[in-house]
């Protein structure tokens, strides 16, 4: 019934999926995945006749680089946060429910990432920036979080190109088994075909409307 009244085509917005996907066992420290939340909505998108638009936040308690109980923090480990993505890709492949749009974290702009230990605003990000936007920024904070989203866009889209193309549980994760180029390059064939995973920009458009965003958020703002 609820067929009949939706349009022919529609895409749904999903945020705040990956809160709860990542579980640690409190006496041996594994970490399992737990999708049946994710599964559900899901599964309702589609049975409504749209299309999934997977925006990849907020962080899983475990993977936290900053004390923060509104689930904003950069991931700890962004190599972690790579293999949660290619799980998440992979596991939606796997069952028939391929996720065909991913967006990169929520609302950066307005603070809502947090950087990490490891995000220090290195010269490095302060380059890229400037880079980016044509101009300097003096705010370290605002460096920070650029640096965190750049590793954060970085590491989700390699996870989810990996796992929107592993065919069975003997693929290998990103990390797990680097590949040759000849192999890298069939990946981004794969890629670029129609009905393949289609990430909302490349890491250099992100880069650069990451900047311009996070720059007119202002510093009152910044956290």
């Amino acid at each position: 019934m609820v067929g009949l009244f939706a349009p022919r085509y529609m895409s749904v917005h999903l945020a705040n999926v990956f809160t709860g996907v990542l579980k640690k066992n409190k006496e041996t420290g594994e970490l399992t995945n737990d999708w049946r939340d994710l599964d559900k909505r899901i599964d309702f998108i589609r049975k409504i006749g749209a299309d999934p638009i997977m925006c990849v936040s907020y962080m899983p308690q475990v993977l936290d680089a900053v004390p923060n109980n509104e689930r904003q923090s950069a991931p700890k480990d962004y190599a972690l946060w790579e293999q949660l993505c290619f799980q998440a890709a992979k596991h939606n492949l796997e069952r028939g429910t391929r996720v065909p749009f991913w967006e990169v974290w929520n609302e950066v702009n307005t603070g809502w990432l947090k950087p990490g230990p490891d995000d220090t605003g290195s010269e490095e990000f302060r380059k890229l920036y400037f880079q980016a936007l044509g101009k300097e920024d003096t705010n370290t904070t605002t460096i920070r979080r650029f640096e965190a989203y750049c590793k954060l866009y970085r590491a989700t889209a390699r996870g989810i190109r990996s796992g929107a193309i592993a065919r069975d549980r003997s693929s290998s994760s990103p990390w797990a088994r680097r590949r040759s180029s000849a192999s890298c390059s069939t990946r981004r064939d794969a890629i670029a075909r129609p009905g393949s995973i289609r990430p909302a920009s490349s890491p250099a458009i992100a880069a650069r409307r990451s900047a311009a965003s996070i720059s007119n958020s202002g510093a009152s703002k910044n956290s």
